[in-house]
């Protein structure tokens, strides 16, 4: 399923906005059958394949996951509009569940060794990008909170730690996801 460009180093690891073409899948499947087939049939083949893909690069990005948490930074689209947002979590199953819960539509790929995700529901657009924290980049971040134990945390004030932590390259680190799929090694 992944797809590379020959303009930059562009690899989609994933996308629903576009791969999955109701006609064009039925059309492919009534070329082995001599019935005609029910509409949710088709869906049901649909889901398969985005299945089938969704696993495929789920097990991409666990191959650079290697012990490191992720971080993400980006904005998330709310029905009150765009908003800045970043968050740390233990795992890709966890970041990519928290980033496409309630989405519709998702779009995930590596560009020069940069992962981004698009994610899309009624309320508007997530547009994030994932890096993988260092042990340093977790520790500066820990330390960061422990300091804060029983203040508030303000959102602005958080924030400006997450864009201190992944556009330092000792706190965080490109995942490269693209050199996996095209079997360059990481």
């Amino acid at each position: 399923m992944a797809k590379q460009t020959k303009k930059q180093n562009i690899v989609v690891l994933f996308d629903s906005y576009n791969n999955y073409n109701f006609d064009e899948i039925k059309a492919n499947i009534m070329e082995d059958y001599d019935e005609p087939i029910s509409d949710n049939y088709v869906y049901d083949v649909m889901s398969l394949y985005q299945q089938e893909d969704w696993d495929e690069m789920m097990s991409y990005l666990k191959s650079v996951e290697k012990y490191h948490k992720w971080v993400m930074n980006g904005t998330a689209g709310t029905w009150q509009g765009s908003r800045e947002c970043g968050q740390i979590y233990d795992n890709i199953e966890d970041t990519m569940s928290a980033i496409t819960k309630h989405c519709d539509y998702v779009k995930v790929w590596s560009e020069n060794g940069h992962l981004y995700v698009q994610a899309s529901h009624h309320d508007g657009t997530h547009n994030l990008e994932l890096k993988l924290m260092t042990d340093k980049g977790w520790e500066t971040y820990f330390n960061w909170l422990c300091s804060h134990c029983g203040a508030s945390l303000d959102a602005k004030n958080r924030f400006q730690v997450f864009e201190m932590i992944f556009n330092c390259n000792f706190f965080s680190k490109l995942p490269r996801v693209e050199k996996v799929v095209l079997g360059i090694g990481v």
